[in-house]
């Protein structure tokens, strides 16, 4: 990669701490630039963790002023799909922490934004690479458990 991606992080809880630390490991590839959260405290503190200036706390603001590539979401649950879809509108890329959303037809609206835009939408669903998730992964695949139905 030539360049790092300059992500903005919506969101200063305690989920947030995981990805600052994912950021931190590989400043070549990936950047913070801005930290946004509806409690300026709490942005504030992650920004300084992150040795960050750029401090929102209206994410629609973040997303039209600050030089993003991409968002990270680490919000409530209820908050994923609108930010993630106001994100993709926006031209960025979206990494939203799991849950994806709070209803299918989130999801689906989520999915809708991204294709539209043209940007990447991926779910932190970390859970996929651990041995106990890939054994049933490939059960399923093999047939063993039948016919799943969603």
């Amino acid at each position: 990669m030539s360049k790092a991606l300059r992500v903005g992080l919506i969101g200063a809880g305690g989920i947030s701490r995981a990805h600052l630390r994912a950021y931190q490991q590989f400043p070549d590839q990936v950047e913070l630039v801005a930290v946004c959260d509806i409690s300026e405290a709490a942005a504030r503190q992650r920004a300084s963790e992150a040795g960050v200036e750029a401090v929102y706390t209206d994410a629609e603001a973040m997303l039209r002023q600050a030089p993003l590539d991409a968002v990270d979401i680490c919000t409530i649950h209820d908050q994923h799909a609108p930010l993630a879809i106001a994100a993709a509108e926006a031209g960025k890329h979206v990494l939203v922490e799991k849950p994806m959303a709070c209803s299918l037809q989130e999801c689906r609206a989520m999915v809708a934004a991204a294709d539209k835009a043209g940007v990447t939408l991926m779910v932190a669903q970390d859970q996929r690479y651990r041995p106990s998730y890939q054994g049933v992964k490939r059960l399923i695949d093999e047939g063993e458990l039948g016919p799943i139905r969603g």
